[in-house]
């Protein structure tokens, strides 16, 4: 019968053990490296498809600017400036936004304000149905409901 407090033929010796501890570490190690080098891998290629994107809209600024007659130096330099350019409010983070926001029947954003005062008007409407039938419940000695008896 193995036991774990036992050495000898009834389970591995305290050496073996250490050998296993030692290849374990080993293991871990090498799975680190692997692990660093990929996540540096996914940063080179994140970085050009960043790369890949800015290059495509300056292209794309500047093909239309040249298309307009603006002279190719004006037209680059532009592509540049549109390509740095922040997203316009409203755009950068209102699409992550929106994915939460409650909106009127129209279809435009209700206020912070108005859903919260949306939801207290629902909550104390479910808040009233409760009490009204904890009003004419019966309750126990002890104060919890009892339950009726159907």
């Amino acid at each position: 019968m193995y036991h774990p407090l036992m050495p000898g033929r009834f389970g591995p010796s305290r050496c073996e053990l250490l050998v296993q501890v030692q290849q374990l570490r080993s293991e871990l190690d090498e799975l680190r490296t692997i692990t660093s080098a990929k996540l540096q891998q996914l940063d080179e290629e994140l970085a050009i498809t960043r790369l890949k994107r800015l290059l495509s809209v300056i292209h794309e600024v500047a093909h239309l600017q040249i298309k307009q007659g603006v002279p190719a130096a004006r037209a680059i330099a532009q592509g540049l400036q549109a390509a740095m350019v922040p997203l316009p409010r409203g755009v950068a983070g209102g699409l992550a936004r929106a994915k939460y926001a409650w909106r009127y029947d129209d279809g435009t954003w209700m206020s912070y304000d108005d859903e919260q005062r949306i939801m207290l008007e629902q909550h104390e409407r479910m808040s009233r149905g409760g009490r009204a039938r904890a009003k004419g419940a019966k309750r126990a000695p002890d104060g919890t409901f009892v339950r009726a008896v159907s």
